[in-house]
């Protein structure tokens, strides 16, 4: 059985250039583009906030599995490297929030 399983993950396995509609869950409604791996850790850009999500990879074959994540297709190449450029830059710009008063922030 656990053969089966492991044949099954890897059919499953997630792929760049994939994205996955998030049914339910913590990030129900948005989609999800696959970008790498890191370790342990999916990365994915998250369409159309444009954040970067992690998964660790074990959750994610048990939310395709469930399907919490549905695949929905596999995106053109030059679609797909848009959202790795976007994906670069979501990771170098650090996240905020503006309605949080911070002490470089003035009253006027």
């Amino acid at each position: 059985m656990k053969l089966l399983s492991g044949i099954k993950n890897l059919l499953n396995k997630p792929k760049p250039r994939n994205i996955y509609a998030a049914t339910s869950g913590q990030y129900l409604g948005e989609f999800l583009v696959y970008i790498e791996s890191v370790g342990e850790v999916c990365c994915f850009l998250s369409l159309p906030d444009m954040k970067v999500r992690k998964i660790l990879k074990n959750t994610m074959f048990e939310q395709i599995e469930t399907g919490v994540l549905d695949k929905v297709e596999r995106l053109p190449c030059d679609v797909f490297l848009l959202c790795c450029e976007q994906y670069a830059q979501s990771n170098k710009t650090p996240v905020t929030d503006d309605t949080v008063p911070r002490k470089d922030m003035s009253d006027d």
